[in-house]
Order: structure tokens, then C-alpha cells, then sequence
């Protein structure tokens, strides 16, 4: 174990994010003597939530979006993100399992796995996204075969409660509510090639059958056999309801498909990549490192402008407009 004391914070992080007890708190615990959050880190994690990691010069800044986002390496020195791109040690590709260790073996019979409910469709976001009306339409689609559970704010149709409340473990509360369903619709808010998110992971830890939209390269990691892959069928979804439909009325083949494994690489050899990654920045050197030397990024950078700042900003504009007239 490593006798240093991690000097960290996090900022612009997502809705529920712990800024003392997270993957991230937990990895320096298991390599370290420990952390300390503080307002002057010689680390700083941040995500695509906000803009308040701009005051923090004097650190290492490592990028972690957990959207699709692309990393600009002129305001980090590191980033995890999901796109498959390459920039030396600075960068590693969001790996499976990446919030979740992968699933465990089944433990129900068969029985148990072909009793259960049909399908769930389990989504809040309905605005934010190419993909929001898409995953509607074919959700309302297959509903014409048999009721599909949603227990979101999209196309609710279950009482409050029937999932855990965000304010809780949402995702803990998600995966033991797909577990009683031997199909989730599993569809990404957009197609970005690696932007393979915990929409097909949550299913599988599940051991739910993923009906998957998203990826394009979504077969890189996971296996083709062990879902149901919307992609290129989204003018022929027909032909999509009609595998769902064959495997929901053909008990062997559904579950030859619940059972084939889901990963196409060892998902520890991954994790262990990531952990390594993150291990080799905190033991390294916290001097701040040379990001946008030739000051680019300032100049491309669209200001951020508070909406206070902006309406002031417009009346005066439209104040100096008038003068001159």
C-alpha cells in the first residue's frame, strides 16, 4: 500500500454522485493511506455537468463524462471517456462493468427464468437525446403485442414506488426491478460509436435480455448472440417484434440466448486496465502539466456565460442599438 494521502475533489459531476464514497474514493482506499477532499486537490475528477472545473489551474484534471462526450485535452491532462480514440497515456476507453462488477451466475431454474414478467421499458429522460422519440415509438410498438412495465416518467404506466426513487441507489433499485423481466429495452439516448452505456450492462447483471439500440460497435464488446440488436433495422422494426415475439414463445432458444456470455473480453482483465490507469496518475507527479500551450482552447472556447450575465449582456446591446438610432 502507498503511504501517500490523495489530495482530491470532484466537480460538475452528475445528480446523485457522493463525492466521499464512489469508485474513484474506493480505489484510493484499497491503494492508499487515504484522501482528502479539499479546495486546493492535487487531483481534480470532473464530468460535463457544469463549468466550476475551470477554477481549478493548479492540479491534474482528469475528464470522466459518463456521456457522450468526446474529451478536449486542452482542459485535462487525463480522461476516461467512451469514444475509441488514442492519445499516448492520457486516455483509456470507458471499460465495461465500469460502475458494476459483471453479473454473477444464474441462480434461478429455468422456470423461475421463463415465469416472469415480459418486458419493462424503464426511462425518465424524454427530452435530452436523438433517441428519446425512437425508443418511445418501438416501446408503444411492442406494447401491441403485450403490456410493457414503465415505471419512469416516459410513457408511465406503474404507481409511484414500483422502482426505487433516484434519491435512493436508483441503479441497485433499476437492476432488482429488470430482474423480474425476461426482456429490458435497452436503448442509448444516442449513437455515438463506444458510447456503450449501463442501458445494456444493467440488463445483463440482471440476466434479462437486453433489446439493444445504440453502439454501432456494440458487438466489440458484448456478444451479438446474448441480445437483441436493433441497430440497422430502424425502418424494419417489424422484423424486430418478430424475434422478440419467436423467442418469448420458444422457451429453449430464449434461454440459449439468457445464457450465452454476454462479454466478448474478460471483463477483470478490463477493469484491472482502468484501475492501473487511474493508480498510475495518482502515484505520478502532481505538477500541473502544459495543457493548451499555445492558448487555442481559450480562443475557441465559447465564453460561459451565467443567464444573469446574458440578459444583462443583450440589454445592453439592445440599449446601445437604440442610441445610436
Amino acid at each position: 500500500m502507498n503511504n501517500k494521502v490523495i489530495k482530491l475533489n470532484f466537480s460538475d459531476m452528475w445528480r446523485d454522485f457522493d463525492i466521499h464514497d464512489n469508485f474513484i474514493t474506493d480505489l484510493i482506499k484499497e491503494h492508499f493511506v487515504g484522501f482528502e477532499i479539499c479546495n486546493e486537490p492535487d487531483f481534480l475528477f470532473f464530468s460535463c455537468c457544469g463549468t466550476e472545473h475551470y477554477k481549478y489551474d493548479k492540479c491534474v484534471k482528469i475528464f470522466i463524462p459518463g456521456e457522450a462526450v468526446v474529451p478536449d485535452f486542452n482542459i485535462c491532462d487525463y480522461a476516461i471517456a467512451y469514444p475509441y480514440i488514442e492519445y499516448g497515456d492520457k486516455y483509456i476507453r470507458h471499460p465495461a462493468w465500469f460502475w458494476h462488477e459483471p453479473p454473477s451466475e444464474i441462480t434461478m431454474s429455468d422456470e423461475e427464468l421463463l415465469n416472469r414478467k415480459f418486458c419493462n421499458f424503464v426511462y425518465t429522460n424524454e427530452t435530452r437525446g436523438t433517441a428519446v422519440e425512437f425508443r418511445k415509438e418501438f416501446a408503444k410498438k411492442l406494447m401491441r403485442y403485450k403490456p410493457v412495465d414503465c415505471p419512469g416518467k416516459v410513457l408511465n404506466n406503474m404507481p409511484p414506488g414500483s422502482i426505487e426513487p433516484r434519491r435512493g441507489n436508483y441503479r441497485d433499485g433499476k437492476i432488482d426491478f429488470i430482474r423480474n423481466y425476461k426482456f429490458t429495452i435497452a436503448f442509448e439516448n444516442c449513437r455515438m460509436p463506444g458510447y456503450c452505456t449501463e442501458k445494456i450492462e444493467d440488463p445483463y447483471i440482471a440476466h434479462s435480455v437486453p433489446i439493444y439500440w445504440g453502439d454501432p460497435q456494440v458487438e466489440k464488446i458484448f456478444n451479438k448472440d446474448s441480445m437483441i440488436c436493433v441497430n440497422g433495422y430502424e425502418d424494419d422494426l417489424d422484423s424486430i417484434i418478430d424475434r422478440i415475439i419467436y423467442l418469448d414463445t420458444h422457451d429453449e432458444d430464449y434461454l440459449r440466448m439468457l445464457k450465452s456470455d454476454s462479454m466478448m473480453e474478460n471483463p477483470m482483465a478490463g477493469m484491472q486496465r482502468y484501475k492501473r490507469f487511474l493508480i498510475n496518475i495518482l502515484e505520478g507527479n502532481t505538477e500541473v502539466l502544459k495543457r493548451d500551450p499555445m492558448g487555442f482552447g481559450r480562443v475557441m472556447t465559447v465564453p460561459d456565460y451565467r443567464t444573469k450575465d446574458l440578459v444583462r449582456m443583450l440589454v445592453n446591446k439592445l440599449t446601445n442599438k437604440l442610441r445610436k438610432q
